[in-house]
């Protein structure tokens, strides 16, 4: 019997025509040795380039899989809100995931995934 692996990234673009008000997104990156290196979000009319800060807290799982959602938040929250849910795990289940929170005024967070709800 074969052993399924994880088919890490090194690469990504995703790209979504956007739903509502939430207009359209496109984030892009790259990884080195199963960490995130660098990463943009287009976005509610910005473009916002991830810290060092942000990238070193998306460590700790090989990503290979992401979920993307959007809710139209509140004005004095930040305004529309996305959220990038990034992924590692087997056809079986999810291993592991972090929460990346990019809201209208270009506010950044991490979060585990608990937090996230």
């Amino acid at each position: 019997m074969s052993r399924e692996g994880t088919l890490i990234w090194s690469s990504f673009v995703i790209e979504s025509a956007g739903i509502g008000s939430s207009d359209a997104v496109t984030i892009t990156g790259s990884l080195s040795g199963g960490s995130i290196t660098s990463m943009t979000i287009k976005a509610f009319g910005r473009e916002v380039v991830l810290e060092r800060a942000h990238l070193d807290a998306l460590k700790g799982s090989s990503m290979n899989g992401v979920l993307l959602t959007y809710e139209h938040g509140y004005d004095q929250a930040g305004g529309r809100t996305m959220y990038v849910k990034m992924l590692s795990g087997f056809l079986s289940g999810v291993r592991a995931s972090k929460v990346l929170v990019v809201n209208e005024r270009g506010d950044v967070r991490v979060m585990a995934s608990e937090e996230a709800g």
